[in-house]
């Protein structure tokens, strides 16, 4: 799936039965942050969306399924 919160774009695949998230690429990697942590925005996001926790706070678009 691909996140867009403001000015960071990410591709971001979820495991829902093991609840595990990677991070394939994202446009801030090589500029401000290294590794994508748990708590940012875009990660968050994916979560809510993936596990239906509550409305995401940024655009999610689902690619595959």
């Amino acid at each position: 799936m691909r996140v867009r919160v403001r000015k960071t774009e990410t591709r971001i695949i979820i495991d829902i039965k093991n609840r595990k998230v990677n991070v394939i690429e994202c446009n801030l990697m090589n500029s401000r942050c290294f590794s994508c942590v748990p708590f940012c925005e875009a990660v968050v996001a994916a979560k809510d969306f993936a596990f239906k926790r509550r409305k995401p706070k940024a655009e999610v678009i689902v690619e595959n399924r």
